[in-house]
């Protein structure tokens, strides 16, 4: 996936959990920055990929078929530690 296909999924993610509804065409177009042919062409390379299915025309009717990558979170390291190991 490259950076614009990932950041339109993260867009999308982070729009349907926070409103959950898919975004609109004015929406992905002010967020992305990008026109709506070059997020239709978007669109579909991610359902060539299987990462999202979508009708043409309707952005609203977007499910996502793979969550975004997360980022790697770092063990807890104990508070104790610095003073047992020397």
């Amino acid at each position: 996936m490259n950076d614009s296909e990932r950041k339109l999924v993260r867009i999308l993610y982070n729009h349907f959990s926070k409103n959950r509804c898919m975004p609109g065409w004015t929406f992905l177009i002010r967020s992305t920055g990008k026109t709506k042919p070059q997020l239709i062409d978007t669109l579909d390379g991610l359902q060539a990929t299987s990462v999202l299915t979508w009708s043409e025309q309707e952005p609203t009717t977007i499910q996502l078929l793979q969550l975004p990558e997360q980022h790697k979170k770092t063990p807890a390291v104990s508070a104790d530690r610095y003073y047992t190991e020397y």
